[in-house]
């Protein structure tokens, strides 16, 4: 996932991985565990599938957005930076 989407497409990003391994084990929830920018999508997860989620354990999570990704987004009008600054997934 890029760091230069926004909280939801990586978020959904997120939920599409998460709802093909429940389906392939069979499992109805599962617990999330993220670590910085991940704890945003993480969060997105459980707040927009919570009949999905068991439990989110967020590290270090970056909870007040950055300058760099407020600058960005500023700047740029696509809701895809990352294919305008060169970073592709």
């Amino acid at each position: 996932m890029s760091g230069a989407n926004s909280n939801e497409v990586n978020g959904e990003q997120l939920w599409e991985f998460i709802d093909e391994i429940k389906r392939k084990a069979g499992f109805e929830k599962v617990n999330l565990i993220a670590h910085s920018q991940g704890a945003l999508y993480a969060r997105y997860v459980a707040a927009n599938y919570p009949d999905n989620i068991a439990s989110v354990t967020t590290i270090n999570g970056v909870n007040y957005s950055s300058e760099i990704a407020d600058l960005l987004r500023k700047n740029f009008a696509t809701r895809h930076v990352s294919r305008k600054i060169g970073y592709y997934y």
